[in-house]
């Protein structure tokens, strides 16, 4: 989406992917304010990135969640500032992106890494017990190979994790 708003934050231009977003004929909403078509929790505010981009002469960014014709959607956006040939502010062009899927993405990927995490720990566990028990086996083994029956065989402490473990043993 292609914005253009002036220094009162009224929609001057839209493109038509804009309109497609928003619902809305593009003769509609201009004149606007472009807080009442985005709803989020920048808009209207000190922090609005159209408003600083004026205030400051610098391009800024961000991401954040908007209420666009009662839908939530996920945004990034950037807003460069527009002057006149004097260096008069004369408004800003904002860039607005739906990344409503990368996030869903994104946290998909974050609850996979977490599960992931939690099994390689379980294995970790697993094989650590395994090996101390193996260990101890061994032990035993040699022991019992030297005529020596002053063995232990009892099991290390296990816990729901490595309970299988011990049980095979």
């Amino acid at each position: 989406l292609l914005m253009f708003v002036n220094p009162d934050m009224e929609i001057q231009y839209m493109n038509g992917f804009g309109a497609d977003m928003v619902g809305m004929p593009k003769e509609d909403f201009i004149g606007l304010g472009c807080g009442d078509l985005f709803n989020t929790a920048i808009c209207n505010t000190p922090n609005c990135t159209c408003s600083l981009a004026m205030k400051t002469g610098e391009q800024n960014g961000g991401e954040c969640q908007a209420c666009i014709s009662g839908n939530t959607i996920e945004i990034s956006y950037q807003a460069v500032p527009i002057e006149d040939r004097q260096g008069n502010s004369v408004g800003a062009l904002e860039i607005v992106r739906d990344i409503t899927e990368i996030k869903k993405a994104q946290d998909e990927i974050a609850r996979q890494s977490e599960k992931v995490e939690k099994q390689m720990a379980i294995a970790t566990k697993k094989a650590e017990y395994q090996s101390t028990e193996v260990e101890k086996l061994i032990e035993n083994l040699d022991k019992l190979s030297e005529g020596n029956l002053d063995m232990s065989i009892d099991l290390g402490q296990y816990d729901e994790d490595t309970k299988d473990i011990a049980e095979d043993m």
